[in-house]
């Protein structure tokens, strides 16, 4: 991958974990521990792919040995609960096609940002695709939506207590 959505689409997640536990902690002081502890565990409930294939040569020529990120992203396909994708404007990616496709063969969950809103010949990645969503940012609340636990969810405050 080398195009930047999977950058926005950390940032738009971070942002929306942290808007979360924000209202979950409104009545507490920004520096206090439980907040940020509530945050850190929601950003790591989420494992990301390599973006691209690490330089591996001393002079960092080098980005093309496969067999350096290939067999962790299979791993980490593998161990997911759930392969989130994007079909992205202008920029066909056959590693990105060829992770949907192994998702697809083992079972797992695909869910698809179409940038492209339709457009290409994308089908059969759509067709693998448990879900399409039509934003980074409908992607990022898609996410959260996925890791976050009951405790996060709407709770009344109760006088100044807060919940447990």
């Amino acid at each position: 991958m080398r195009v930047g959505w999977r950058y926005t689409l950390e940032n738009l997640y971070r942002d929306a974990v942290r808007e979360k536990v924000a209202k979950k902690w409104s009545m507490v002081p920004p520096d206090y521990t439980r907040p940020r502890a509530d945050i850190d565990k929601l950003v790591c409930s989420v494992v990301w792919l390599h973006p691209r294939p690490p330089d591996t040569l001393a002079d960092g020529g080098s980005t093309t040995r496969a067999e350096f990120y290939i067999p962790r992203n299979l791993r980490l396909i593998h161990d997911s609960d759930f392969v989130l994708s994007c079909i992205y404007p202008d920029h066909p990616s056959i590693d990105s096609a060829h992770e949907i496709g192994v998702a697809y063969a083992w079972g797992k969950p695909v869910v698809t940002v179409d940038l492209t809103h339709g457009l290409g010949d994308y089908a059969a990645w759509r067709a693998m695709s448990l879900v399409v969503l039509d934003s980074l940012e409908m992607a990022a609340d898609y996410l959260l939506y996925q890791v976050q636990e009951d405790e996060f969810a709407q709770q009344p405050l109760v006088g100044d207590k807060l919940p447990v």
